[in-house]
């Protein structure tokens, strides 16, 4: 409006001065990257196209639930939170960017005709993006959505529940996925076991939020890495670094016996990249045989079975109708937290043959068994010496 003198002078604007909308809108994902491209809009109205914006929704997941009364079984997920979308905007008579069930933004104001939007922290999560032509007179209409979800976000609270010489048990929970797909399985990826950073063996597709690493090295430490992936990918992945337990000791052997007492030493198993044993057990074996409980013999009062807990063990396995020897394991010394390898076992009887074996054990857990050896006491003492 322009006065002057006693003129008014009234211009009535077109329609066309502000763009139309953009043309082409195509969108493609890569992981959490998503790449939007257009085409200028067919008439940039009456004044030059200054910039191109995008706008964003993100979805949340009472977009899902508000709209279970949609049962059509032909119609896709997409299109099923669209029309969840419009059925929320008309039912609460707001405008698309008010909608109480998405966040609505502005991401991307530049001249490009398109623009990467990278999204690291909000996985398993729904995307709809719309964009704008932008003149000095004002904003085109928006162009229809395209949408884009993200793979899941990182599994969380990683940890070891089990390790062996040869095994780790790792277990996870699943991520939290909001409007985007759920999430189908996970991956287990890990390092050479020698200090190497590429962790990217996989060595477990699990299904269940858990998973057991089989063929691993004693005393070597490992890093893992979990993923969960979805239909739209692999998410991005959690680290924990978790050692397995000791190995077998080496050159178990007796060094000093005496009528009552068997001293053993042994070699500390080899530890290359992860715990080093901070203790040991020994453990004696002994075997029953039939003969034991059914034939006559000095078996009883030597053995003193009547204060024996295996007294009742032995006669329940012969008295089951078998006739196959019974081996009984009892630790006998329990030296965790002594990294002495050596113990002196006591109170044995004189000329008598006994079975130990060690175990190695870290705050990794508790290896494997060395293979039994079989010393004996010395002589008892002789008794009723005459003349």
């Amino acid at each position: 409006i322009e006065i002057s003198s006693n003129t008014v002078t009234v211009t009535i604007l077109d329609d066309d001065i502000v763009p139309t909308q953009p043309q082409n809108v195509a969108g493609s994902a890569s992981g959490f990257t998503y790449l939007l491209e257009w085409d200028a809009p067919t008439n940039g109205g009456t004044q030059e196209v200054l910039s191109y914006r995008v706008y964003r929704r993100t979805c949340k997941p009472d977009i899902l639930q508000a709209c279970q009364a949609i049962e059509d079984e032909d119609i896709d997920r997409i299109a099923f939170v669209s029309a969840c979308e419009e059925r929320l905007v008309q039912s609460q008579n707001v405008d698309a960017g008010g909608s109480a069930s998405c966040d609505f933004g502005l991401v991307y104001d530049g001249a490009r005709a398109e623009t990467q939007v990278t999204h690291s922290l909000e996985g398993g999560t729904m995307f709809s993006y719309q964009v704008a032509a932008y003149n000095a007179i004002g904003e085109s209409r928006l162009t229809e959505a395209t949408y884009f979800e993200t793979p899941p976000g990182r599994p969380t609270n990683v940890v070891s529940d089990v390790q062996t010489a040869s095994s780790i048990t790792l277990s996870w929970s699943a991520p939290n996925v909001t409007s985007g797909s759920a999430v189908t399985s996970f991956a287990v990826y890990r390092n050479d076991g020698a200090g190497g950073s590429d962790v990217s063996t996989r060595v477990v597709s699990s299904g269940e939020p858990s998973a057991e690493i089989p063929e691993l090295v004693a005393g070597s430490s490992y890093v893992f890495a979990v993923a969960a992936i979805s239909e739209r990918g692999e998410g991005p992945r959690t680290f924990i670094e978790q050692s397995t337990s000791p190995g077998l000791v080496q050159n178990l052997r007796s060094v000093h016996q005496t009528t009552g007492s068997i001293q053993l030493q042994w070699d500390a198993p080899a530890a290359p990249t992860g715990q080093h044993a901070t203790g040991y057990q020994v453990f004696q074996m002994e075997r029953y045989h039939y003969t034991d409980v059914f034939a006559t013999s000095g078996v009883f009062a030597l053995s003193d079975w009547d204060e024996r807990q295996e007294f009742g063990q032995v006669l329940d396995h012969f008295f089951n109708g078998t006739n196959e020897d019974l081996v009984v394991e009892t630790m006998v010394y329990d030296g965790f937290g002594n990294t002495r390898p050596s113990v002196e076992l006591t109170s044995l009887r004189g000329g008598t043959q006994y079975e130990y074996a060690v175990v190695a054990a870290s705050d990794a857990g508790v290896g494997e068994r060395s293979a039994y050896i079989s010393p004996s006491t010395a002589p008892s003492t002789p008794t009723n010496l005459r003349s």
